[in-house]
């Protein structure tokens, strides 16, 4: 009789390498949960000291009232017979009931300390808006928070769109200045007008960085910031932070952003040569992520450059076509969404509406409701914003231009902004000479290649018809004198406001026309703009032309 082979045994299977979108929401969870129990220990260890310094008081005092009264016999007995009928455990739950009570706050102060509410603001303010080649829908929600931190910013192009979501922290006064301001920063450097689009971007988030940092009195706040702008067929994103941009490809996932964290290998080398360190997750144990506008306590080390920073504004660019075919949508959300949510799970989430045609300020709705906290103190209590952007099959299948909205508030009017060609330039990235791979400025994707340098196509212009009734003042429009702003931030002499008719509750066109003087001296003139009087394009949140001194202000305004 032949012997029985035994079956190989099974290999377990390979456990598949987990993705960095994953990785970062792993580390996310775990670092929420080593602070709590880091601070639930030194509660702990505080309480259990101050018990034990009354218990031994306590003892003290009966064993030595015991002693003088009726002698050592008698205090032994008292203290023995306490122990055995449980004296002693009661008086230790009793000093520890006590002891608790009082260095505890009451929920109120917690609440305060959290700066949260005791219920959440559940009203959304939410905008749509389509042209020929997209369509986008936001929203956006307070959630249990004390005040609403986060801005964006929605801008219906020539040729595509700017869009934007800025999460503020400590203070909103960043994230609603970035709303207002971005697309005039990046609009107005000199690689804006060469077509680098790219570069135009990461000198777009180094200006407006550097402008905050030059005012007199601005607050210690920041924002993470991530952008994403459509020219055609070419999809640009630039991030600095935790918010985070991803693109439904045919129903897959395409991350166009990278979390930038402190405990990643890279962030955490340039945090410790700038003269930071990394505890806890966290920049010198305090802020949770390592790129952001403002933040400027964690920006004095004049021994390296602005871009190499603790915590840097330097935004990472990434640029890929776009296959009208295959690529569906993108969304762009602060940490409040993907704090809850993977990115698989809010593209799952999003892409099965869209098939239904349900409005995107909708969608955008139910996706905030579904990350929203039912409880205080738990993941889910951050304001929220979301930005959805569908791109249509073909330009002719599109409806016409309808409305943008550049806001640094959800209150904002909606604002019809033309694309425009460069006209003002500031360079905001010359005062450094670090290549662009030690900042993560250059990134490389499956179908297309990015380059702070900036291989980009360049930004449509305005049609003929709008050049000429942009050219010349119209009925309405007004020629507003601008204040200079600082040296290393764009110069506004003058701009021109054109109301023209539409069907939307407000809408306008900023353009305008003319040469651009080349070299720094003009730009510190204020002389090289694109209007007849030299004037940028300017736009806000309301048909007004805003100034860098006016804007100052209303930095001040916001901040109290």
């Amino acid at each position: 009789m032949m012997p029985l082979k035994r079956a190989p045994p099974r290999r377990p299977p390979a456990k598949q390498p987990m993705s960095s979108a994953k990785q970062v929401q792993f580390l996310s969870q775990q670092q929420v949960q080593m602070t709590r129990v880091l601070q639930q220990q030194t509660r702990d260890r505080r309480t259990y000291i101050v018990r034990s310094i009354l218990l031994f008081l306590t003892l003290a005092l009966m064993t030595g009232y015991g002693y003088y009264s009726y002698g050592m016999i008698v205090a032994l007995t008292v203290l023995l017979g306490g122990w055995f009928m449980g004296w002693l455990e009661l008086l230790q739950i009793v000093l520890a009931w006590v002891v608790c009570s009082a260095g505890q706050p009451n929920f109120d102060e917690l609440l305060r300390r959290a700066d949260i509410m005791s219920q959440p603001m559940r009203e959304k303010q939410s905008v749509s808006g389509e042209n020929e080649f997209l369509e986008y829908g936001s929203s956006s929600m307070q959630g249990w928070r004390r005040s609403m931190e986060d801005a964006h910013t929605l801008l219906l192009l020539e040729k595509g769109g700017f869009f934007g979501v800025y999460d503020g922290h400590s203070g909103a006064a960043t994230a609603k200045y970035c709303g207002e301001y971005m697309f005039q920063f990046v609009h107005q450097t000199k690689a804006f007008m060469k077509g680098e689009i790219s570069k135009a971007l990461y000198d777009g988030f180094i200006a407006i960085d550097k402008y905050l940092h030059s005012l007199p009195s601005f607050e210690r706040g920041g924002c993470a910031a991530v952008v994403l702008y459509l020219d055609g067929d070419d999809v640009y994103c630039a991030n600095a932070g935790d918010s985070r941009c991803v693109m439904c490809r045919n129903g897959t996932v395409d991350a166009l952003s990278t979390d930038h964290k402190p405990f990643l290998p890279s962030e955490q080398m340039r945090i410790e040569r700038a003269g930071c360190y990394v505890m806890n997750r966290r920049v010198n144990g305090m802020l949770a992520l390592s790129r952001a506008i403002g933040d400027f306590m964690f920006k004095n080390n004049s021994q390296v450059s602005w871009e190499m920073q603790a915590v840097t504004s330097a935004p990472e660019v990434r640029v890929t076509k776009l296959n009208r075919d295959k690529d569906e949508f993108a969304v762009l959300a602060c940490d409040g969404i993907w704090d809850i949510m993977s990115s698989k799970q809010v593209v799952d989430f999003v892409r099965p509406r869209i098939q239904e045609r349900m409005p995107l300020g909708k969608i955008c709705e139910e996706l905030m409701d579904a990350c929203l906290s039912p409880q205080p103190f738990r993941l889910g209590c951050d304001n929220m914003s979301v930005v959805i952007v569908r791109f249509k099959r073909g330009p002719q299948g599109g409806a016409p231009s309808t409305q943008a909205t550049a806001t640094g508030s959800p209150h904002a009017p909606p604002l019809r902004v033309p694309a425009a060609s460069p006209s003002t330039a500031v360079d905001g990235g010359n005062d450094s000479k670090a290549d662009a791979s030690s900042h993560g400025g250059v990134s490389q994707m499956s179908n297309g290649v990015v380059s702070t340098g900036g291989s980009a196509g360049k930004a449509g212009s305005v049609s003929g018809v709008e050049e000429a009734a942009l050219g010349k003042k119209k009925d309405g429009g007004e020629n507003v004198k601008l204040n200079k702003s600082p040296s290393d931030s764009p110069d506004l002499s003058s701009a021109k406001l054109i109301p023209t008719s539409s069907s939307s509750p407000v809408t306008s066109a900023l353009r305008g026309t003319g040469s651009c003087d080349s070299g720094e001296s003009s730009l510190r003139r204020g002389d090289c703009g694109g209007g007849p009087n030299g004037s940028p394009v300017i736009m806000g949140s309301h048909p007004k032309v805003v100034s860098p001194a006016s804007a100052s202000a209303d930095l001040r305004a916001m901040s109290v």
